[in-house]
């Protein structure tokens, strides 16, 4: 064979095993994911074997003329299979809306920034970065009373210079929104969660002290703006991340009013106080529908940019820990077809809410598990049952939240049985 058909056939060969290569490294990753083997030295002992048999296969297939009756075939049957897998829909499917939002200038979006992260009106500098004057609070609230007798005067003192803290609780509880903070989305907002718990447990704390120094209308007045400001920041929360932020303070916070109250030194009048506060919080449904509405706006800004940047794809395949694929971002597209699972995600996400937001949390479970297997778009079409343990989690704890809401609503209306 003279050098030019040699080359010519050395191509065919080269781009027939090349082709056929990425089908089967394909049909590997797919059946890792299908049987949960995804994590395992075995999937990387896969992809060895099947290199080594590729370049086996490409040097045997030069070095004896394989037949172009059979690289042609190999190299039309596999480019068709990758066209019918790669191919994706024309275009992404519509944007949430996102309707009412709070005007940037109000107060209440101004003081909802001083405990952001990455904020240009972040405040969280001001915290002062000195050993904390109090040990870890205990977890269990039972333990509390004895845990702050013990620590009086280092709980005073660590409540005094919480200023920043009492000022952020003041600004919120006095400026309710009229609608979603705007900024959900890739790059949106987030509350520093472990500032606003150190606050609100040495208001916890404080309250116990007032207690313990006699003063039980001062302890609950203490938790008052308190809650309201979680229920403003609650109506006004653009993530499920931030959502969960301010229900963590607002279920600890019934906690340790059951406790305060359990005392029988609570007067009528701050009783009548604390119901009228209580009776403000947003319903579960409100609160669901908001943190559903900021995914579905994250998760379109996370495909709009891995439309056009493959990496970034790729970093949130890793990032989800669920299929090692070879590093290659021209394989990544028989694995996920962006627009189809934008729109097989958002489908989710839209009927996820509805099912949280009347609390039917076995259809939820019931409707995840549901969902098929395809060889078409195999990762994507998975991307709801990979979201769908920590949303179950969100959705089971606001609505514990608001039995313990109502359960201390009843008790307020029943002293006796406090």
């Amino acid at each position: 064979m003279r050098p030019l058909p040699r080359i010519v056939h050395a191509l065919v060969i080269l781009t027939a095993v090349a082709l056929l290569g990425a089908v089967l490294c394909f049909a590997i990753g797919v059946v890792a994911l299908r049987f949960d083997f995804s994590q395992s030295s075995g999937l990387a002992i896969a992809y060895l074997t099947l290199a080594i048999a590729l370049l086996v296969a490409l040097v045997a297939g030069i070095w004896t003329k394989a037949p172009y009756r059979v690289a042609v075939p190999v190299i039309a049957l596999s480019a068709l299979i990758i066209f019918v897998l790669a191919r994706d829909e024309s275009s992404p499917p519509p944007g949430p809306v996102v309707a009412p939002l709070e005007p940037t200038g109000s107060q209440s979006f101004a003081a909802y920034r001083w405990f952001l992260r990455e904020d240009a009106q972040s405040r969280l500098k001001e915290i002062s970065q000195a050993t904390p004057l109090v040990d870890p609070f205990p977890s269990d609230a039972k333990a509390w009373p004895a845990f702050v007798l013990a620590r009086h005067a280092a709980v005073r003192e660590g409540w005094e210079q919480d200023k920043l803290g009492r000022e952020w609780i003041d600004a919120m509880a006095a400026h309710a929104p009229s609608g979603m903070y705007p900024g959900a989305g890739l790059e949106g907002p987030v509350l520093n969660y472990a500032a606003i718990r150190r606050s609100a447990e040495l208001r916890w704390a404080y309250a116990y002290v007032r207690m313990q120094e006699m003063q039980p209308d001062a302890a609950v007045r203490l938790l008052v703006p308190f809650l309201r400001a979680q229920y403003h920041l609650q109506r006004g929360a653009s993530t499920l991340v931030n959502e969960m932020v301010a229900l963590a303070c607002v279920k600890l916070t019934y906690e340790h009013l059951e406790a305060l109250l359990k005392s029988g030194l609570v007067s009528a009048q701050a009783r009548a106080e604390l119901a009228i506060v209580l009776r403000e919080a947003p319903g579960p449904a409100l609160i669901l529908h908001q943190a559903f509405l900021g995914e579905s706006v994250f998760a379109r800004e996370s495909f709009g940019r891995a439309d056009h940047d493959p990496a970034y794809l790729v970093q949130m395949m890793a990032a989800a820990g669920e299929l090692k694929v070879p590093p290659s971002a021209w394989i990544i597209p028989l694995f996920v077809n962006v627009h189809r699972t934008e729109r097989i995600y958002q489908k989710f996400i839209r009927e996820v809410s509805e099912r949280a937001e009347a609390r039917q949390l076995e259809s939820l479970s019931a409707f995840v598990k549901q969902t098929p297997w395809t060889w078409k778009n195999p990762l994507g079409s998975r991307l709801p049952v990979m979201a769908a343990p920590a949303f179950e989690k969100a959705i089971a704890y606001t609505w514990t939240a608001e039995d313990r809401r109502i359960a201390l609503l009843q008790s307020l209306d029943h002293p006796a049985s406090s």
